[in-house]
């Protein structure tokens, strides 16, 4: 069973508490919002979209925090 990253827990726990102010409790998030979010550009988050796990135009933070971790 492969480990999970060391810095994974803290970016998810960061993730979740700016993500609920921002937008109150969703399970998925657009790449607008996630570009917010992070303080992206949206143009960076769609090139990357594969590497952010979006399906059907939409992610969760779990996979936005293992991609930053």
């Amino acid at each position: 069973m492969p480990r999970e990253k060391e810095l994974y827990r803290d970016t998810l726990e960061g993730l979740r508490r700016i993500a609920s102010e921002k937008y109150g409790a969703k399970m998925l998030y657009t790449s607008a919002e996630v570009a917010d979010l992070l303080g992206y550009e949206r143009r960076t988050i769609y090139n990357q979209a594969k590497k952010f796990g979006f399906v059907g135009g939409r992610t969760t933070l779990e996979k936005i925090a293992l991609v930053l971790s």
